[in-house]
């Protein structure tokens, strides 16, 4: 199967898009994960709901959790 990074992209955002989706695999994810995930949904045009929900359901599993900040630009965070 030949795919462009825009096609899977989409794809990507579509599936992982899904709230049971965000509420089923956020508990296992640390934080990291989640900031990585977010950030990655964000550049492949999820939309703003999408990412509330991973962070909601993120929150709601980590207790210990200092929380996230919903960046509001478009662009993925720089890996440092």
């Amino acid at each position: 199967m030949s795919t462009n990074l825009h096609d899977a992209a989409d794809q990507f955002a579509a599936v992982w898009s899904l709230q049971d989706t965000a509420y089923e695999a956020a508990p296992a994810l640390q934080c990291v994960e989640i900031d990585v995930l977010v950030d990655l949904l964000r550049a492949a045009g999820a939309p703003s709901t999408t990412l509330t929900d991973w962070l909601d359901a993120h929150a709601l599993s980590d207790p210990d959790c200092q929380g996230h900040s919903a960046r509001t630009s478009t662009e993925p965070s720089p890996i440092t």
